[in-house]
């Protein structure tokens, strides 16, 4: 039986030869990114140490000091925050990146605050802009990362990255945005009844 991808091959080609195929397909997008996953580079930062690798005492919350990042972006790419949640409290810390997520800046960030929070580790996605996650390592700091993909590996990053989007919606460019108004959010967040806390 031949593969979607196959069939894919077939219409487009069909399509440059003048024929009608394309016009029945779902979507009707002007290009296809073929073979995007031969060049996908996420998952292939240096170093990196594997969420399967994870401690049991991470993966069951049993300790304090236990994190999951990543960044939010504004539209258009228009500024970024940097999130850090702790796994066992669920508290959040959010900084302002302004217009950039260079990879020294972000990890200068998390540096800050994960030795602010006493840290033991750290779980990111795939994101160029942890690259440089081996100087987390070297302030005594484990470093994890997800498999591509695979949000729900840090479930309780995803959700507050959700609860912040409520204050950021994905339509609105982070420009303008102080990290005094940040501040606001995240102590709006870590003052919010969880349900999980009891």
């Amino acid at each position: 039986m031949p593969s979607h991808e196959w069939i894919y091959q077939y219409v487009y080609k069909d399509k440059e030869n003048g024929g009608d195929l394309h016009q029945s397909l779902r979507h009707q997008k002007t290009y296809r990114k073929l073979g995007f996953k031969n060049h996908d580079r996420r998952g292939q930062i240096s170093n990196r140490c594997s969420i399967h690798e994870l401690e049991m005492i991470i993966d069951q919350r049993q300790r304090l000091g236990d994190f999951e990042g990543d960044t939010v972006i504004g539209q258009h790419h228009k500024g970024a925050v940097l999130t850090l949640v702790e796994h066992k409290s669920l508290y959040v810390h959010i900084v302002h990146l302004g217009g950039t997520r260079a990879t020294m800046c972000t990890i200068n960030h998390c540096i800050d605050r994960l030795k602010m929070s006493h840290a033991c580790s750290v779980t990111f996605d795939n994101g160029k802009e942890f690259s440089e996650h081996q100087r987390i390592r070297e302030q005594g700091i484990d470093t994890y990362f997800a498999d591509p993909y695979r949000s729900n590996q840090r479930a309780r990053n995803e959700n507050t990255n959700g609860l912040i989007r409520q204050y950021l919606p994905k339509s609105s460019s982070f420009e303008h945005v102080t990290q005094a108004g940040i501040q606001v959010i995240e102590d709006a967040l870590n003052s919010r009844p969880r349900k999980s806390l009891g």
